[in-house]
């Protein structure tokens, strides 16, 4: 794979998992494979993070109240993406805590509405994320933590595509069946990509033991997730794929502020 194709596959994937302009020049006449670009997602993570920690950065250089900076990034971040992870963590969580047979779950998956527990779940998830970040940009210092936030991203999407591989889709007619399983090297490249951006760039704000410790908890988390996931559905879905993303960033930054 060279530089040119890894490029491609990372612009498509940012235009896949979120709002920012791509150029349809990048999207040739053949369906586009999205499980087989599944390897770069961690790069585009960090592309589609990008201005969420330089936005961090600078409020945290401007001394901004850092609950107010931590709130205005997450606000960026949401922006960005257009909550579509956020999107399906909230189905989870409605399907989940609704039980039931299997056909039922997957309808909740599938109804645009929030309920109550996927309410409360996106108050969970943004308000742990929130409180994370604020202390991360009261420590900082400001480029330390736009790194720490760029790791979070990388690694959340290295573990989504994990969870995306390991098991089958739950529905034949899904998105993520639509979109194919990543291949095994894909999903080594992503855990690569990500593993190696949860340890490195972490360490000039908490050190490499504290990043060891938080992206290991990631990992547990997620394995925890798609284990909980496969006895519920025996398969993943969008909204579960989406899902690991929050969990793993989530796990990860308030792991991180921890060891603090």
């Amino acid at each position: 794979m060279d530089f040119r194709h890894i490029a491609g596959e990372t612009t498509r994937s940012i235009a896949f998992l979120s709002r920012l302009p791509v150029s349809d020049g990048m999207f040739g006449p053949t369906p586009w494979k999205i499980g087989a670009a599944a390897g770069v997602f961690p790069l585009a993570g960090i592309a589609i993070a990008l201005p969420a920690a330089l936005l961090a950065a600078l409020l945290g250089w401007l001394d901004i109240p850092s609950a107010l900076a931590a709130l205005l990034t997450l606000a960026a971040m949401v922006l960005v993406t257009g909550a579509l992870h956020e999107d399906g963590l909230a189905d989870c969580a409605d399907a989940f805590g609704a039980g039931g047979a299997l056909s039922r779950m997957l309808d909740i998956l599938k109804d645009s509405r929030i309920g109550a527990y996927g309410t409360l779940a996106m108050i969970f998830s943004i308000g742990l994320r929130g409180v994370a970040l604020t202390v991360l940009i009261a420590v900082g210092p400001p480029l330390a933590t736009a790194l720490t936030l760029l790791s979070a991203a990388a690694l959340s999407r290295g573990l989504m595509v994990w969870h995306w591989r390991r098991l089958p889709p739950a529905r034949s007619d899904g998105v993520s069946a639509g979109a194919g399983r990543p291949a095994r090297e894909a999903a080594h490249m992503a855990l690569a990509i990500g593993g190696i951006a949860g340890l490195g760039l972490p360490i000039f704000q908490t050190g490499f033991v504290a990043a060891l410790a938080a992206v290991l908890l990631a990992v547990l988390a997620t394995e925890l997730w798609t284990r909980y996931v496969d006895k519920k559905l025996a398969g993943q879905t969008g909204d579960t794929i989406g899902a690991a993303q929050q969990i793993a960033e989530t796990i990860f930054l308030v792991s991180l502020v921890s060891a603090l």
